[in-house]
């Protein structure tokens, strides 16, 4: 009976994990369709090897391409087995990355709707247009077919008096990638500031309260450990549940830990002998 208890919840973890197949009449599409999506937040090749193995887990994912140079993931999804917004979501998900689909076919228009963007995507599309969908804030990024229908006649007769053209914006994957350096970047620099210190505490020739600087160190590691390891926790146990991968967040996660409850201990036990 163990093993059988064991098996059950097996299975319930997998049910849990799973991606919802294109079960619904009204969802569900015929044949396939290919999938480029720019990826932000992959910093190694342990990164891809998560990506690919999330992926390589989805039923109806296949011909899978990824890159860590471009940031991207290329592959295509049968459309009778699951839908490509059921996989994005899942992808997300499991790996804590930011995804946002490349137009690969036709061509794109970002205009600017008033009002709700979301229900300007869901009112009646007109002929030729192959997708709309929400790329920021009363900006519409429309994917048409110009064989069918021309941007000029697109934004002058199809979508109304009240849309005009967006401004011109950066490539995403440029988009995406400069934010993520400027997060690391602002990253490096606030674990820089509050490390010295510790440092400075620990070697510099000072003159002699053991236990305020102890205090101050200890309270400077905390704050690291909680805004600069913290972020490191969620990726590393997802990447270890959902995609068996043990990578360099998991490493960190363990040396950061180890690290701090030492220091505590011995701060704990420091401070109970004065």
């Amino acid at each position: 009976m163990p093993h059988a208890s064991l098996t059950l919840k097996r299975v319930r973890a997998d049910k849990a994990n799973a991606v919802p197949s294109a079960s619904d009449v009204e969802n569900q599409a015929v044949g396939s369709e290919h999938v480029v999506l720019c990826v932000s937040g992959m910093t190694c090749t342990g990164c891809e090897t998560k990506l690919n193995r999330t992926l390589a887990t989805v039923h109806g994912v296949g011909s899978l391409k990824t890159s860590l140079v471009l940031s991207r993931a290329e592959f295509d999804v049968d459309l009778r087995l699951v839908a490509v917004a059921d996989v994005i979501k899942h992808l997300e998900r499991t790996t804590e990355f930011k995804c946002e689909r490349i137009a690969d076919r036709g061509s794109s228009l970002d205009v600017l709707v008033a009002g709700d963007g979301t229900s300007f995507v869901d009112r009646p599309w007109p002929e030729g247009v192959m997708d709309m969908s929400l790329a920021d804030k009363g900006v519409v990024r429309i994917t048409f077919d110009p064989a069918i229908v021309g941007a000029r006649d697109l934004l002058t007769t199809h979508l109304g008096p009240d849309v005009r053209l967006a401004p011109v914006c950066a490539d995403a994957s440029l988009k995406a990638g400069g934010k993520h350096v400027r997060h690391v970047g602002f990253v490096t620099m606030l674990s820089s500031v509050l490390t010295v210190p510790v440092l400075v505490m620990a070697w510099a020739p000072l003159p002699k309260h053991e236990m305020a600087y102890s205090s101050a160190s200890l309270a400077l590691a905390t704050i690291v450990q909680i805004f600069v390891a913290g972020p490191f926790y969620p990726k590393a146990l997802k990447a270890l549940v959902f995609s068996r991968v043990i990578e360099m967040d998991l490493l960190i996660v363990l040396s950061t830990s180890a690290a701090y409850v030492f220091s505590t201990v011995s701060f704990s036990r420091r401070a109970r002998c004065s």
